[in-house]
This record gives structure tokens, C-alpha cells and sequence, in this order.
């Protein structure tokens, strides 16, 4: 799937179900083991295929059945990439029906988030073939380097934006998850400008590309924004629905 259209697809499918056919079998003292599919009986044992694909079998009664049973019915395909603590995390436990916390489905369905059309501020598919500026204080663009450099993102293109406070930063993410960081890394940056540097730089206007160019969302950060995020006040999930723009 390409890399936009899989974007997309992140907004408008529930829990974002990962390719697999996982079965999660709970045991009887509380741990669980995930499995390519459920357990054959064989007399007292239960044959098991891990995901690796190694075999092994263990006591069938150490499985409680009716949890595993529950937990697997509605799960046609057995792992869904949901949002925890701000990321996304791989589950194999969880229904891909039956999530029960907010995934950016969820948001739109109760009028919580919305797809905004591009503005004049952020970056949008107009700005294609337009040549980019070097931001017009090269102390501040230093300053951004490093500091993203410190928060373990690199590939950051950094661009005058659309006005004399603003930077525009491309940076190169390949999948959902690098985004994500990237928006983290963002937020933390804005917000630990030195105040020298913020005078000068007090907005983003955020370009996400993969490798191939292909657009990922443009977004406009501001410190109120960055502060959000930062705290938690706002869950990424939400941050990216309410103010992605392709």
C-alpha cells in the first residue's frame, strides 16, 4: 500500500489491523502466550505454534480456556496496531473490533477530531516544485539541527516558512510511527528553544516525506500546541486528526 494512501487508511480504519493471524492463549496463572493460530488438543496437551513458527505443547490444563476463548472470537485477524502512552504499540490480545480506547476513528466518529483542508499557514500540495530558503538566521537553523540531532531524529530539512518567525522542517519519516516521533520531537524542540532563539523562531510549519518524496501530512505547530502535546494534554492520535493536512 503506498505510503500516503496508508495514511489515510490510518485515519479511517478502526485500530489499524496489522497483517498476522495471532491467537493469544491466556494461561491459568495470569501470563499468556502468543500463538500463529489456537491450540490443537492432543489428549491431555495442548500442540502450539508459535509465532516464530517452533511448535511446542504444554499441560491443556494451564489454559484458561474461557478467557482465551473470549478473547479471541471477534478477532478475525488477531493483531491490531493501537495507541498507548502517546505511540503506537502492536497488540495481539485485543479484538481489532473491539479496541476500547480512543483510536482516531473513534475521534472522528464522535465529533472529537476532524480532517482539516490545507490553509495558507502549513505547507500544502501547492508548494510542489516551489524552491525552498534557507531559514534567514543560520545561528537558529544551527540551533535546530542540534537540537533535533538530540532528540534522536535526524533527516531534518530546515526552511524559512511563510513568515519571518516561522521555520518550515521536512522530515523524512517511512512509516505511522516515525511520524508520530517526529511530531514528539517537534514539540520538545519548540518548546526548549533557547529564549534567544525562540524570539527569533516561535512557529513550525511541518512537512512530513518519505524517501521517495511521498507526502505523509503537513502540520503547523505552535507553542501552545508543542505544550499540549508535550504535556499530554492532547493524545498524538488526536493531535494528528484535528490538524493533519494533506
Amino acid at each position: 500500500m503506498p505510503y500516503r494512501k496508508s495514511l489515510i487508511m490510518l485515519i479511517l480504519v478502526v485500530g489499524f489491523a496489522l497483517p498476522a493471524s495471532a491467537y493469544t492463549i491466556y494461561l491459568t496463572d495470569g501470563s499468556k502466550i502468543i500463538a500463529q493460530g489456537k491450540y490443537t488438543v492432543d489428549g491431555e496437551k495442548a500442540i502450539i505454534v508459535l509465532e516464530s513458527g517452533t511448535q511446542t505443547f504444554l499441560a491443556l490444563e494451564e489454559i484458561d480456556v474461557e478467557r482465551t476463548d473470549k478473547a479471541n472470537e471477534n478477532n478475525s485477524i488477531g493483531t491490531a496496531l493501537i495507541f498507548e502512552d502517546g505511540r503506537f504499540v502492536e497488540r495481539a490480545d485485543v479484538a481489532t473490533t473491539k479496541v476500547e480506547i480512543d483510536t482516531v476513528t473513534d475521534l472522528i466518529a464522535r465529533g472529537g477530531a476532524t480532517i482539516r483542508e490545507s490553509s495558507s499557514g502549513a505547507p500544502s500540495d501547492s508548494d510542489a516544485g516551489t524552491a525552498l530558503e534557507p531559514l534567514s538566521n543560520s545561528e537558529v537553523a544551527t540551533a535546530l539541527q542540534t537540537a533535533f540531532r538530540e532528540q534522536g531524529v535526524t533527516g531534518v530539512g530546515i526552511f524559512q516558512g511563510s513568515t519571518r518567525q516561522s521555520a518550515r522542517l521536512e522530515l523524512t519519516t517511512e512509516s505511522e510511527s516515525s511520524i508520530f516521533r517526529g511530531l514528539e520531537a517537534a514539540a520538545a524542540v519548540l518548546l526548549n528553544l533557547a529564549p534567544e532563539h525562540s524570539e527569533l523562531c516561535n512557529r513550525f510549519e511541518i512537512s512530513m516525506l518519505s524517501s521517495e518524496s511521498e507526502r505523509g501530512g503537513d502540520f503547523e505547530l505552535t507553542p501552545e500546541l508543542a505544550e499540549a502535546i508535550g504535556s499530554k494534554t492532547i493524545e498524538l492520535s488526536a493531535f494528528f486528526v484535528e490538524h493533519v493536512r494533506f
